[in-house]
């Protein structure tokens, strides 16, 4: 099998895949089941999400039964590799569902169980300081999530009420209006020509913003001058454990 996370396609062998069912019964072994594994974590998404390509002679589609929103634990192992990586995802849909001769091929398409929780969580309250603590709250007290959150502060803090909008769909507005911390509006400006013909100086402003997105390790929070930047850049986060890679558009 292999899976793709962040255009890169890794060789690897499924462990194990537990189905948990709602209602808090026993798990159900998939994992002879499963025929294909895809797993994608975006820097622009706020969840990770998978899909499990699924061939079934015993109706377990109908005797678990999936209804959606059940939990699903993949356990896999890289090619070459002695290390496991466990996922755990929900169930929100099944697709491209066929029957032929006694068999069933179905995907099931899975997302974070933070992404289910967003749907339902709307915020009635007003929100106040630096984004970077109203993220963690966001994620930790709405969602209700376990995961480890990374981060670093804007520049500026920043007040605001939420209008019954969505966790996910906050911290994406918001993450558009931060700055980095390390960002310097007092270097040297570079002279320009005015009209009268005299020499004027004007200052560079602005910010690339800061992207939220969920991967393997939990949620990320970071600017983007930080994920641009090489190791000896000053723009470079202390907390940035774990680079982007690849071309900046």
């Amino acid at each position: 099998m292999s899976t793709s996370s962040s255009n890169t396609h890794v060789d690897f062998r499924v462990n194990r895949a537990l189905f948990y069912p709602n209602d808090s019964g026993e798990p159900a072994n998939i994992t002879g089941l499963i025929t294909s594994f895809n797993y994608v974590e975006d820097v622009t998404s706020p969840f990770v999400a998978a899909t499990l390509t699924i061939v079934d002679s015993s109706g377990f589609i109908n005797s678990a039964p999936i209804q959606g929103g059940e939990e699903v634990v993949i356990a896999i192992q890289p090619a070459g590799s002695d290390q496991e990586f466990e996922y755990s995802f929900r169930c929100w849909q099944i697709s491209n569902r066929f029957a032929r001769q006694q068999k069933q091929a179905y995907v099931m398409n899975l997302i974070s169980g933070e992404a289910i929780q967003n749907e339902l969580t709307r915020i009635r309250r007003s929100l106040s300081g630096n984004p970077e603590s109203i993220v963690v709250d966001l994620v930790s007290n709405e969602l209700k999530s376990g995961k480890p959150i990374y981060s670093e502060p804007s520049l500026f803090e920043m007040k605001f009420i939420a209008n019954m909008r969505r966790p996910f769909d906050i911290i994406a507005d918001i993450a558009v209006k931060c700055v980095s911390p390390k960002a310097d509006y007092s270097g040297s400006a570079k002279p320009s020509q005015n009209k009268a013909g005299g020499t004027q100086t004007n200052k560079i402003k602005g910010s690339g913003g800061f992207f939220f997105w969920e991967n393997y390790r939990g949620f990320n929070f970071f600017a983007v001058d930080s994920l641009c930047a090489d190791d000896k850049s000053k723009l470079k986060s202390d907390k940035l454990e774990a680079p982007a890679w690849g071309p900046y558009v």
